[in-house]
């Protein structure tokens, strides 16, 4: 039958399980709703746990036929695999209070953090260039502000100048409060619109490309 299609069957579980969270928002306290999303709270954990083990299995796989095909660049995916590995086994033997874990995590992954972060700034900054190339009345509006918001934080500026200190926050007050209170409601519209379309079937990108 055309109704126990799986890609059906996946948009009727997505309905489903939905609407049990849509009218549970509606009906707080009532007992059965609630047991039900605890249930399915559960049931989202083992899976999330199933799905990362999967991701952890591919990620793998690829790296290990690369480094086999000695592509481009293989030896990346063999440091990226080792760490992997050992960041496995450590945890699984000394569990995440291990030392030798615990020293992975804080020097390596959390310094991964900042360093993204300071790559994201730089970045920034020559987006920032760019866009203060005067093209139109447009970009020399956005250049003021810019450039008057810059000055307002420089501490020299702040302890000795009270007016661009002023006119920033005037700034971010006004301006740029509207333009992100705009972005804000145009976003959670989207968002409303993407969840009804999925929700009726339409939306259907989340389970990959049709079948032919």
């Amino acid at each position: 039958m055309n109704l126990l299609r799986k890609r059906e069957i996946s948009v009727y579980l997505l309905f489903i399980t939905s609407m049990v969270f849509i009218v549970q928002y509606y009906l707080p306290g009532f007992d059965p709703l609630d047991s039900l999303i605890s249930l399915l709270g559960n049931w989202a954990v083992v899976f999330s746990a199933m799905a990362m083990g999967l991701g952890l299995l591919n990620l793998a796989t690829n790296s290990v036929r690369k480094i086999q095909k000695r592509s481009k660049e293989w030896y990346f995916d063999a440091w990226l695999l080792f760490i992997m590995l050992l960041v496995l086994v450590l945890g699984g033997i000394g569990g995440a209070k291990d030392e030798r874990y615990l020293w992975i995590f804080n020097n390596v992954y959390q310094q991964l953090s900042p360093t993204f972060f300071g790559f994201a700034y730089l970045y920034m900054c020559s987006v920032a260039v760019l866009t203060f190339r005067v093209a139109n009345w447009e970009t020399a509006l956005l250049m003021l502000g810019g450039v008057l918001v810059m000055i307002g934080n420089i501490p020299f500026i702040q302890v000795y100048t009270g007016a661009f200190v002023s006119l920033k926050d005037w700034i971010f007050a006004i301006p740029s409060r509207g333009v992100f209170t705009a972005f804000r409601i145009s976003m959670a519209l989207g968002f409303v619109l993407i969840g009804i379309r999925t929700l009726l079937g339409i939306e259907r990108g989340y389970m990959g490309a049709e079948e032919s």
